[in-house]
């Protein structure tokens, strides 16, 4: 799916004429770019954003590379948990896909689709799997589905701004846990800043240099598995010490509990994505 689409295009997704979305256009409605034929080209987040912000739903969602509306319809996510953790459970893509982007376009920030839709139904199949009642295959096919369908919401996030704030980050050497991660860079972008989630199972000297070479405002550590609790805190607290002073350091995760809190340094120690969000929020103001 292409991220720019010609008036024709959109007009024709969200049910209006194509003279009327050159209008929208030209006065500001809709971000646009010319071709250097002269064409107006909208960019596909800028449709997505309008539509979100106005509560439209869109006439042809195929056309801007949404799945079509589900069959039931949920106007919170907590209507949604089991629906979704039958489609995760079965590996079913398409099914996830509609409930999340469906939500999504309703105005759902990435932060609430984490905490209350896709956390609560990994972390149950998790358990499911660790009492014997799932196999193992059917928990990682569950945690691909997810990733699938993040990069999916990716796609729809507007664009940083330039001079936007940077963050990076990822997860501590051991831990494998990649939907964690991605969920924080996805809630950041769409709070406006430029985020990059470094990947999983990253050594601290590492991330050290990419703290270096990047110079963040933020640097985030996703924590949902710690192998040797004594010499992560070192380390962590090394890692805290080594960071350049106008970076502010985050951590999260369900490994992060009261005891690691009162041993180890950090900026901010946020209990879910949205904690995260109103620090963020808050960060520079």
């Amino acid at each position: 799916m292409s991220q720019w689409l010609s008036p024709k295009q959109v007009a024709e997704s969200i049910g209006v004429s194509e003279s009327s979305l050159k209008r929208w256009c030209d006065r500001g409605v809709l971000p646009f770019s010319r071709t250097p034929g002269g064409h107006r080209r909208v960019p596909l987040d800028g449709v997505i954003s309008y539509l979100r912000e106005q509560k439209l739903d869109p006439t042809r969602p195929e056309v801007l590379g949404l799945p079509n509306r589900s069959q039931v319809i949920y106007s919170h996510p907590a209507e949604a948990l089991p629906g979704l953790m039958n489609k995760m459970s079965s590996g079913d893509f398409e099914g996830s896909r509609t409930i999340l982007v469906d939500l999504f376009m309703k105005g759902v920030t990435i932060a609430d689709l984490g905490d209350q839709l896709l956390t609560p139904v990994l972390t149950q199949i998790g358990e499911q799997w660790a009492d014997g009642d799932t196999e193992i295959y059917e928990e990682r096919r569950a945690v691909g589905v997810a990733m699938r369908v993040l990069h999916e919401l990716s796609r729809l996030l507007p664009r940083p701004q330039e001079g936007a704030r940077v963050a990076v980050g990822g997860t501590i050497e051991g831990d494998q846990y990649s939907v964690a991660t991605f969920l924080v860079e996805l809630t950041l972008r769409e709070l406006g800043w430029s985020a990059n989630s470094l990947g999983s199972n990253l050594p601290f000297p590492t991330m050290l240099q990419a703290a270096q070479d990047v110079n963040p405002r933020l640097f985030w550590l996703s924590i949902s598995q710690i192998e040797d609790i004594d010499r992560f805190v070192g380390a962590l607290n090394q890692f805290q010490s080594d960071l350049a002073p106008s970076i502010a350091l985050v951590i999260g995760g369900r490994c992060v509990n009261d005891d690691l809190r009162k041993r180890t340094r950090f900026s901010a120690c946020c209990d879910d994505l949205q904690q995260l969000a109103r620090y963020v929020t808050s960060i520079d103001s």
